[in-house]
């Protein structure tokens, strides 16, 4: 991290404030930012982003200041793969508990046990999906059934 310009021990203020001053960015005529890491005066960027206000912010993690990230900063969660349905549950509780009743869940690169799907399910998680690794043609169309077969119970 460090060899990147960033220091590990501020690295989690960094991040936030380069959130914020993303939003400014995308959201503004006219941005500008004043914070302890990131300053500018009043700059003018275009074009601005289609999607409005702004592309969706997915942030990651399960740690308290990714939380506390996820409550101020994001638009949707990212957690690990294989995280637990009761750690989901509840985190998607102290969302609701601080405000923020709207943030999707998506899991990326999941299992196709259904025991973990149906923890998913339970903890409304928006959105699962899997990994396909590289073969061959036949070997690949198997697996997309296999997928379409473990996601059919939840469509």
């Amino acid at each position: 991290m460090s060899n990147h310009g960033t220091n590990p021990k501020t690295r989690g203020a960094l991040i936030n404030e380069q959130l914020a001053a993303l939003k400014q960015i995308w959201t503004e005529d006219e941005a500008e930012f004043h914070g302890e890491h990131i300053n500018f005066d009043p700059i003018f960027a275009w074009p601005k982003p289609v999607q409005k206000p702004h592309p969706p912010i997915y942030i990651g993690g399960e740690s308290p200041a990714a939380i506390d990230r996820l409550v101020n900063y994001a638009d949707a969660w990212l957690p690990r793969a294989h995280t637990s349905a009761d750690d989901l549950i509840r985190v998607r509780t102290e969302l609701a508990e601080r405000g923020r009743s709207d943030i999707p869940f998506t899991i990326f690169g999941a299992g196709r046990k259904a025991e973990e799907l149906d923890g998913y399910a339970a903890a409304n998680v928006e959105r699962v999906t899997f990994l396909l690794p590289t073969r061959p043609e036949a070997e690949t169309l198997a697996t997309l059934d296999e997928f379409v077969a473990a996601a059919d119970p939840y469509r």
